[in-house]
């Protein structure tokens, strides 16, 4: 029988690769709405109301990085290091390493200012892949929402949100692979939970998610300059 925590079971690179790109069509085809901008970053809002997280963010942004580096600085490998640069997500923890490289399971908790208190999340990671982005070669990492004994709804103190399914995919740069640029296109859905008005809550996560996307995209730079950069 499938345990609780056996999340990798049900997991499907080509549905999440379909997922991906149905996502980039639908941004193609328009009804998304701009709802931040700045220096190589754009973000885009859609609400899709007969999902369990109906607030959708798409983003584009620009990294100085090599492609490659992106799933190696987010890898629950690299935890340790995560934890000094990254200041958008807090805390990282390993939380549980399927075998054959079948995925981990972490923690991670995003501090939030009012109306909001901090939030925990617990996921599923599964292991980057190398896929075909409409004729490009990519990287997609993939998080889903999980559960892990150790990390019981509420006994933080804090809110435990639900992830909806995001993903990053990671676009190297088209004249060469290893130059320190790419480009990623992601999806950001999650239902943070507790006691937050409907009305409000559009408005909540389009007002928060730019910056703090904005703060991480600069952060991850300045973690990649210090700690994975080979001079």
């Amino acid at each position: 029988m499938q345990s609780k925590e056996d999340f990798f079971n049900s997991f499907s690179y080509e549905k999440e690769i379909e997922r991906a790109k149905w996502f980039k069509d639908d941004l193609d085809k328009g009804g998304w709405e701009e709802i931040h901008r700045s220096p190589g970053n754009v973000y885009w809002v859609k609400i899709f109301p007969d999902e369990v997280v109906p607030v959708k963010v798409l983003f584009n942004f620009e990294i100085a990085m090599p492609a490659k580096m992106f799933p190696e600085m987010l890898h629950p490998r690299n935890m340790d290091q995560r934890n000094q640069w990254d200041r958008t997500f807090l805390d990282h923890e390993l939380l549980k390493t399927y075998p054959d490289d079948k995925g981990f399971i972490t923690f991670m908790r995003t501090p939030t200012s009012w109306p909001l208190s901090d939030r925990t999340f617990v996921l599923f990671i599964a292991p980057s892949k190398e896929i075909d982005w409409f004729g490009q070669q990519a990287f997609l990492l993939v998080e889903k929402d999980a559960w892990h004994q150790s990390k019981p709804d509420g006994a933080d103190g804090h809110v435990k949100a639900t992830n909806g399914g995001n993903f990053f995919v990671v676009i190297p740069d088209e004249t060469d692979p290893n130059a320190e640029r790419c480009r990623v296109f992601g999806l950001t859905n999650n239902n943070f939970n507790g006691w937050v008005p409907k009305q409000y809550f559009s408005w909540i996560v389009t007002s928060k998610i730019p910056p703090a996307f904005d703060v991480f995209t600069k952060t991850l730079v300045e973690g990649y300059t210090k700690y994975f950069k080979k001079n």
